[in-house]
């Protein structure tokens, strides 16, 4: 149940409703506010602006006491060690540029309070808050008024005392090497608090402003939503606002609906035996809006509207009666406070500590419409999840909520990810290059680096990956979560040849954070196939053919690539030609003279520059007479010269003679008459007798473009040979052979 709220808070609130219209219409505040901005003048129709806190203490009356509760706070409220150990905020540690580490606790960073009226007394209470919970004075305190002077507004009642209290107390609690800077507003009037606004926003070194009041949604609120944005030239400013005490029936309150202020909600904190419960606070204000559409970074994650904007986008501790210690004179002393207003200073204090890391990395502090506000819905697994309770209008419940938004933070894992770049800044940790094996010409798919982060909350899309695959090309990996928290890059690529790459793999998280690794690929040689073919030649003919085909396993190698020998089954070998097939593959070619009839096997050994080795194996079917034993391909026997028109030529040494026969390409004939073999073929002599002794007969005869060549040739006949004559004259096909000198 709850407990009563003051009746203080009440008084106050019909106050600021009697009040607000006839201050905004003519008060010189107002009257500045439109001189600053270029909004059109819609401030009348703004609702009052309302404290949100309230406060109790056991006994449902403000008591002042000196007597520590049952929980160790004077008042009966939650310690600040209570609340930062709940909230993970106790042990947050950055590493210097010297490998030392120093705590996270928001020192060099500027927290802004913007708040109504003055307390006059908050640096005593201050100092009484610090002494009771051993906290350190703050670097600086400063209290200004609205437009960044030194004379301060009259004291406030003891509602808006007690609202100032608290906010500076628990922002330095969470944040307490912080320096502090209270902006105390003339009125609790809207045009004064947004020239507060204005004023803390402006101030040098400010990397959060805290905004504990607002008011109903009206009309013409985001002709103002630009108040809430960072002033050019500043460095990033994020901005917080209580999102309301009066649950869901009342709407959501604005500044807290604003697309460019982080909205706070609240929970009920309990303490039980054994930890913490914690469910959603029934006055947690929330809901869509009315006028603000919906901001990209609520896209996806708000699921109860695409088109609006919703709030809180997030929450705290904020049930009266789990609330937070608080001195404040107004009251005597301490007293337990509740609202949601008791969120908005603490997580001022949160981004404080995280702009203090990336302060500490070089990077400017977070900016909070374009930065803070998309970097937390990007991070919802750094938050508890509340999953009970309701306001009486929207019941919480699994991810976002309209009573508490993401939930509360789990600062061990939300700072670090604030710390980096854009959306969940991971810390790229232990990385390991793998090795990936395959075969040239055919895609290599698989795992080829391994890397873990520093945060249990990064997912894989908080990640991408280069592959620079050492043959100069390069391409997009993709990161999935392995075993053991793991992730995985992984990758697909063809090389042309084989061998062994150096892979270079580069992770990169979503905003600064990288590194990179070396892995590697072991590519093999593809397989050559072999083809062997059957053909069928004649004896004593020169032939040049293809004997065989092969084909590689890598459709992008080419001839070069490969060279062949071939064994021709005769005790010959040569080197054979290699040539591309239009169909695929490659032919082998071979040029060669068989001197005897027969079956003779040929195999051609392929061999691939990558090692690779394939045997063909041809059948060559040798048909017709067998020839002289020389062989006119010798290196020993040279070529005959070329004849001259109307003269015959010198052939090449002859084999050996058969009766009548012939040898090679116009084999050589006996003496006498001459005829053709067929065209442009060979010539044998038409003698029928034997011829003995050294005597040879006239070589062979061609048709060279109408004219005819002799040949010049030995041959053995019996126990000798003699030399061929050479021709005279152009010896005609068909006609007798003129007369041979012999020498």
């Amino acid at each position: 149940m709850e407990r009563p709220v003051a009746s203080s808070l009440d008084s106050s609130s019909r106050r600021l409703r009697e009040s607000t219209r006839r201050s905004l219409r003519g008060s010189t505040a107002a009257r500045r506010l439109r001189r600053a901005r270029t909004f059109a003048p819609l401030l009348e129709t703004l609702e009052s602006i309302t404290l949100l806190s309230v406060m109790v203490d056991q006994l449902g009356t403000v008591t002042p006491t000196s007597a520590p509760a049952a929980n160790g706070s004077p008042g009966g409220g939650y310690a600040p060690a209570q609340i930062l150990s709940y909230y993970g905020l106790n042990n947050i540690t950055f590493q210097t540029g010297s490998g030392g580490k120093v705590a996270g606790n928001g020192a060099g960073e500027t927290i802004a309070i913007v708040d109504g009226m003055s307390d006059p007394n908050i640096a005593t209470e201050l100092q009484a808050f610090d002494q009771q919970f051993g906290l350190p004075a703050p670097p600086s305190f400063q209290v200004l008024n609205q437009s960044g002077g030194t004379s301060l507004p009259s004291a406030g009642n003891s509602g808006e005392q007690l609202e100032i209290a608290l906010d500076v107390e628990w922002a330095h609690a969470v944040a307490p090497d912080a320096k502090i800077v209270l902006v105390e507003a003339n009125s609790m009037n809207s045009g004064d608090l947004l020239t507060a606004v204005q004023t803390a926003a402006d101030l040098p070194g400010v990397v959060a402003v805290s905004m504990s009041w607002g008011g109903n949604e009206f009309s013409g609120e985001t002709s103002y939503d630009g108040y809430f944005t960072t002033p050019s030239g500043h460095a990033g400013v994020t901005f917080f606002a209580s999102s309301g005490d009066q649950g869901g029936a009342s709407g959501p309150l604005w500044p807290a609906i604003s697309p460019n202020v982080v909205g706070v909600g609240g929970t009920t904190l309990s303490q039980t035996s054994t930890g913490y419960t914690e469910t959603a606070w029934s006055g947690s204000g929330g809901g869509i809006s009315l006028y603000e559409s919906q901001p990209s970074y609520q896209a996806g994650v708000v699921t109860q509207t695409s088109t609006a904007r919703t709030s809180p986008d997030v929450a705290y501790d904020a049930n009266p009666s789990t609330g937070v210690e608080v001195y404040s004179s107004a009251y005597g002393g301490w007293v337990e406070v509740g609202g949601t207003s008791a969120g908005s200073p603490q997580w001022a204090g949160i981004i404080a500590i995280a702009d203090q890391g990336r302060a500490a990395l070089g990077e400017g502090s977070l900016n909070g419409a374009t930065q803070t506000l998309p970097d937390i819905y990007s991070l919802a697994s750094d938050f508890h999840q509340i999953t009970s309770g309701s306001n009486s209008v929207y019941s919480a419940g699994p991810g976002y909520n309209l009573v508490t938004g993401l939930g509360t933070p789990i600062g061990s894992l939300l700072i670090p990810a604030l710390v980096g770049q854009g959306p969940a800044q991971p810390t790229i940790t232990s990385i390991t290059g793998l090795t990936l094996t395959g075969v040239e010409g055919t895609s290599i798919n698989g795992s080829i680096a391994s890397f873990q982060d520093s945060s249990s909350s990064a997912t894989a899309g908080d990640f991408s990956a280069t592959i620079n695959w050492g043959d100069g090309t390069s391409s997009v990996g993709t990161v999935t979560l392995g075993a053991n928290g793991a992730f995985l890059v992984n990758g697909s690529h063809t090389y042309d040849d084989s061998g062994k790459y150096n892979v270079v793999v580069t992770i990169t998280s979503t905003g600064d954070g990288s590194g990179s690794v070396n892995a590697s690929a072991n590519v093999s040689d593809a397989p050559l196939t072999p083809k062997g073919l059957s053909s069928t030649v004649a004896a004593g003919k020169s032939f040049t053919s293809i004997i065989g085909y092969f084909y590689d396993g890598n459709p992008y190698g080419t001839v070069g690539e490969f060279t062949g020998t071939i064994n021709w089954g005769d005790g010959h070998t040569s080197t054979a030609t290699l040539q591309s097939n239009p169909s695929g593959g490659f032919e082998i070619i071979g040029t060669h003279t068989y001197l005897s009839a027969g079956t003779d096997t040929v195999k051609i050994t392929i061999t691939d520059s990558g090692g690779s080795k394939t045997v063909v194996t041809s059948t060559i079917t040798v048909t017709g007479s067998s020839t002289g034993t020389g062989n006119p391909s010798s290196p020993s026997q040279p070529p005959g010269y070329p004849g001259y028109p109307g003269w015959g030529g010198f052939g090449g040494w002859g084999g050996f003679g058969g009766w009548g026969g012939w040898d090679g390409w116009g084999g050589w004939g006996g003496f006498g008459w001459v005829m053709t073999i067929g065209s442009g073929g060979s010539f044998t002599g038409g003698s029928s007798s034997i011829i003995t002794g050294w005597w040879g007969g006239f070589g062979s005869i061609t048709s060279d473009s109408g004219g005819l060549q002799g040949g010049y040739g030995a041959v053995t006949i019996g126990s000798g040979g003699g030399y061929g004559g050479w021709t005279s004259q152009p010896v005609q096909i068909g006609r007798q052979a003129p007369s041979w000198n012999w020498f």
